[in-house]
């Protein structure tokens, strides 16, 4: 109020009372005295707490009420916080106002304050709401909390209230304004049966409903009833106890295990259960909120641009509800159209002007600026963050070695193309590693230069024995011999030699077609033999067509031998192989 014994001050204060059709207003800093009243007013009832002898801290408190409802005053006794009960709609509730000192030696009076408040809750036993000046500061409206706002937050943690100020329901967060300097000091903490009832809070950022005082006036707009969503059911949410409770569930443990006089499990169990129940029922932490972190371009302009808009959009509503005429109608939607766009008009300049700013300083970091975009990437809100493309894109950049494209640069020509062949490089270096890691890979991994299809296979015996060959796991007697003891390597159909890929593809003499250039393996050299078993296989080098002829000459030998040891497997002689 600050300057409440000025009679101007309070008539000013009653226009705005009756043209808002306030039902019941808390005021702090009244300064009134002892047996001090306001000016009376024809609808308006008083209950205070005033200023005592000389007190010098404490500034008087009181309510104002319409004289048609039901409010009245409860516990009388207390200092510096007073408490009314009334109804809202079907609902009983109580409404708590409070002032806590500053300065010296002030924070454990203020304790000693709140502990009363504390008490006073469990004796009321219904759902409250606790409104006034706690000189406390929080980080989420101030950028820092002090002493009294970390108080002040376990304090509504384990009473189970939900702190206004910092929900998505609340429009401005400035309560406390002189010249240049500006902060948040007055709170409004609810029930968590009242909170869904709550259409929105608003603060008078701007002072004009504010009586010149250097707070700012705060306003709630509560519902008469509630109804949830039919067909909605809010499953129990099980919370991890903060570490006052689990302390005080320790302790209560601690010194009534001795009381428990049983031998039986489910008794003692059934006690364990009930003590960590009635922790976790005082805890009450599933009342708690997200707290509520306002964008980089929220400022007072865009909160003052929403509220307008919101009074419009409820001035219309109200046009519609109570029958207005239609000329009065279509101009408050006018208005309506003309805020929205304005609030529209606000946001994206302050976006534009912070985008801007952030580029600018991304620039500004030269080498660092790919890491410090990053950054600022993952100090975002989950879930916008870790999204799968970004996940993927950060392995995928870590697996193929991509340099990353600074904004500070100039765009490259081609990039795509090279970042193409990047990885196309760093697939096939990794290719050839994983295939020399494997001995029956040893000749593929030498003789296939690329990752690419090969246009030599079709649905043919032949083909699949090719492919056999090629991958070094023909099962010729030599393969065989591996992993099957005393077995003869010789080949059976010419025994001139062991029957290996090699000598099947290109020297055995009983398989058809012949090969041209078939000699010995004595008689060629290593690296002849090589080349020409990559070639009868289909091995080329790079952008280089495959010898045709050659390949269906190799798969022709192929299912010459495979037909033959067949029927050697069943008949014995090797003579009644086929010729083809």
């Amino acid at each position: 109020m600050q300057g409440g014994r000025r009679e101007h001050k309070w008539q000013e204060l009653y226009e705005i009372l009756d043209k808002g059709h306030i039902e019941i207003a808390g005021l702090t800093e009244t300064h009134l005295r002892n047996d001090e009243y306001p000016p009376t007013h024809t609808g308006l009832a008083w209950e205070g707490l005033n200023r005592q002898g000389g007190d010098r801290k404490g500034g008087g408190l009181g309510f104002l009420y319409r004289l048609d409802t039901q409010w009245e005053r409860t516990l009388q006794g207390c200092t510096e916080h007073m408490w009314m009960k009334g109804t809202l709609g079907n609902l009983e509730l109580a409404i708590g106002l409070v002032y806590l000192w500053t300065g010296a030696d002030s924070y454990q009076k203020n304790v000693e304050t709140l502990g009363c408040v504390e008490r006073d809750i469990q004796t009321i036993g219904l759902p409250t709401i606790i409104i006034g000046d706690f000189n406390a500061h929080i980080e989420d409206l101030d950028g820092k909390t002090d002493r009294m706002g970390r108080y002040l937050l376990d304090w509504a943690d384990k009473e189970g209230l939900v702190i206004l100020n910092t929900s998505d329901k609340c429009v401005g967060k400035t309560t406390w304004a002189v010249s240049d300097k500006q902060t948040c000091i007055d709170y409004c903490l609810v029930s968590p049966i009242l909170f869904p009832r709550v259409v929105g809070m608003s603060i008078d950022t701007t002072g004009a409903q504010s009586v010149g005082s250097d707070h700012n006036s705060i306003w709630i707009e509560l519902s008469s009833s509630y109804r949830p969503r039919p067909g909605v059911e809010r499953k129990e949410r099980h919370h991890a106890l903060p570490e006052w409770a689990i302390d005080k569930l320790v302790e209560t443990l601690e010194n009534s295990v001795e009381q428990v006089d049983t031998d039986e499990y489910d008794v003692f169990e059934q006690w364990v259960v009930d003590n960590i129940n009635s922790v976790t029922k005082t805890s009450n932490p599933a009342t708690k909120t997200q707290k509520h972190r306002r964008k980089a371009w929220w400022d007072k302009e865009v909160s003052e641009a929403l509220f307008k808009r919101k009074q419009a959009c409820r001035a219309h509503r109200q046009a519609l509800k109570h029958g207005s005429t239609g000329d009065n109608i279509l101009q408050l939607w006018e208005a309506y159209r003309v805020a929205k766009r304005h609030m529209a008009s606000v946001v994206q300049k302050k976006m534009r002007a912070i985008n801007v700013r952030l580029l600018q300083n991304i620039k500004k970091a030269g080498k660092d600026s790919a890491k410090k975009f990053w950054q600022y990437i993952g100090t975002q809100q989950p879930p916008c963050i870790n999204t799968k493309w970004v996940l993927r894109t950060k392995r995928l950049a870590e697996r193929y070695e991509v340099a990353p494209c600074r904004l500070t640069e100039k765009p490259q020509r081609d990039r795509r193309t090279k970042v193409r062949e990047a990885v196309q490089e760093a697939e096939s270096a990794s290719w050839r590693t994983m295939a020399a890691g494997k001995p029956a890979l040893s000749f593929y991994s030498k003789a296939k230069q690329a990752i690419e299809k090969e246009p030599l296979y079709e649905n043919s015996k032949g083909s699949g024995l090719l492919c056999e060959a090629r991958c070094g796991m023909l099962r010729t007697r030599l393969l065989r011999a591996t992993y099957t003891p005393n077995l003869d390597t010789t080949c059976p159909l010419c025994t001139l030699e062991e029957e290996s890929i090699e000598h099947i593809v290109l020297r055995c003499p009983a398989l058809k077609p012949q090969v041209s250039a078939t000699s010995s393996a004595a008689a060629t050299p290593p690296e002849q033999r090589q080349k020409l078993l990559a070639m009868a296989l289909g091995f080329r080098e790079s952008q280089e067509q495959p010898q045709w002829e050659t390949v269906e000459a190799t798969k022709r030998r192929l299912e010459h031998w495979w037909c033959a040891n067949y029927l050697q497997d069943r008949t014995g002689p090797a003579a009644n192989a086929p010729n083809q």
